[in-house]
């Protein structure tokens, strides 16, 4: 049942892979590698609860696992534990140079504003493995990528130029490579090669990846059926009344990027980018996965409460005022 349970892991079934851990949990609730493959998907998921049960247990099992250690440090973060779970981050690799952990720190200290701190994981990372898929992705999304001494290009994408990336590589790190490659010259503003890279992704995951029109519909169905006026004025009076946070909505490709970088250009205005904060503060994906968006929001009457909304509000408050605290607004673009 582990094994079935990693098959189905790997291959993106979670469900299904849940399912075989719980039944092998069931005839031994003792065994460990049940028990850690758990912590790891839920940490996956972003499931707080059962990522914080389940990877202490597996770290407590086995305190000198790396990934056990490492899931559990990332389920510390999750559940707003950011020092403790840093700091487990921070001794995995002091000890071991792990790039998970790197990468980890990297979206860490992006969501928490310090993104110098966020760039140098990045850096180190690429130090111990310049094509790690996962590394290249997460420093695409910097601008200023490139050392005095050497160029970013010359570093890494001319090694990249020397191999066959969808024959090297698995489907989702051959993926992230590409979407990586493309925004870094979308950033040099080479748009010929941009395309190029953004095509061979979506390539790789056009066959893998693909929407159901009927679930669209039924989604955007169920955002305006919830979302009414009546909805928006009856909970419009709870929450925080905090003028910081300046929402910047619209499709993609709409010219979301433009209106963000003209209003930060103001003094008093910080451009943080797409912040993932209310996706996790809320425990809702931002696109619809396997209709787990539509369940969470079929469930709404039950969670979104004033005592909810007032502490998420004011969760979300805190943590966009310590991105710049010499700004008195900052620009979230994800919402």
């Amino acid at each position: 049942y582990n094994n079935l349970g990693q098959y189905y892991f790997l291959i993106g079934d979670f469900d299904t892979a849940i399912e075989n851990f719980d039944l092998c949990l069931d005839r031994d609730p003792a065994y460990w590698p049940a028990i850690n493959n758990l912590a790891k998907l839920y940490v996956k998921l972003h499931d707080r609860e059962k990522s914080l049960y389940f990877s202490e247990l597996a770290y407590k099992g086995n305190p000198s696992d790396i990934d056990s250690k490492k899931a559990y440090g990332e389920a510390l973060i999750l559940n707003e534990n950011n020092i403790e779970g840093i700091t487990l981050l921070k001794e995995i690799i002091k000890e071991h140079q792990d790039l998970g952990a790197y990468n980890i720190l990297q979206g860490v200290y992006k969501n928490l504003g310090n993104f110098d701190l966020s760039l140098k994981m990045c850096k180190e990372a690429l130090k111990i493995n310049p094509l790690n898929p996962l590394s290249i992705y997460n420093i695409s999304s910097f601008k200023n990528i490139d050392d005095d001494e050497v160029s970013f290009e010359d570093k890494v994408i001319n090694q990249l130029k020397k191999i066959k990336i969808s024959e090297t590589y698995n489907r989702d790190d051959a993926a992230s490579i590409y979407f990586g490659l493309s925004r870094i010259f979308e950033n040099k503003k080479k748009y010929s090669e941009a395309f190029h890279y953004l095509s061979e992704a979506n390539k790789i995951l056009h066959n893998f990846y693909y929407r159901k029109i009927n679930i669209e519909y039924d989604y955007l169905n169920k955002l305006k059926e919830i979302f009414n006026p009546k909805f928006i004025k009856g909970y419009s009076k709870f929450g925080s009344k905090s003028k910081r946070p300046i929402f910047v909505v619209g499709m993609p490709r709409s010219g979301t990027t433009l209106i963000e970088q003209i209003l930060s250009s103001h003094s008093k205005i910080y451009g943080a980018g797409e912040l993932d904060y209310l996706p996790r503060l809320l425990d809702i994906n931002n696109y619809n996965d396997k209709n787990k968006a539509v369940e969470r929001l079929s469930n709404i009457d039950e969670w979104f409460i004033e005592e909810n909304i007032s502490q998420i509000s004011e969760s979300y408050i805190k943590l966009i005022e310590i991105i710049d605290i010499s700004k008195d607004f900052t620009i979230d673009k994800l919402p």
